[in-house]
């Protein structure tokens, strides 16, 4: 049984597909300081199957 997304949690994973493969992703909302326009940077943090099994990359086992 999977968790119930939390409406007060700060970002929300996306699944995003790139070449056959389907990555897991959060976008943070950062501020250009140049223009200050907010812009948003995207981190991948794993790969995600056809079933939606997730399996973690360097970056979510590291703790970035």
């Amino acid at each position: 049984m999977t968790r119930r997304p939390d409406p007060l949690a700060r970002f929300r994973v996306k699944i995003h597909n790139d070449n056959g493969h389907r990555y897991a992703f959060t976008q943070v909302p950062t501020t250009n300081e140049k223009t200050g326009k907010k812009v948003y940077r995207i981190l991948h943090w794993g790969k995600v199957d056809e079933n939606l099994r997730f399996t973690p990359g360097d970056r979510y086992m590291l703790g970035f």
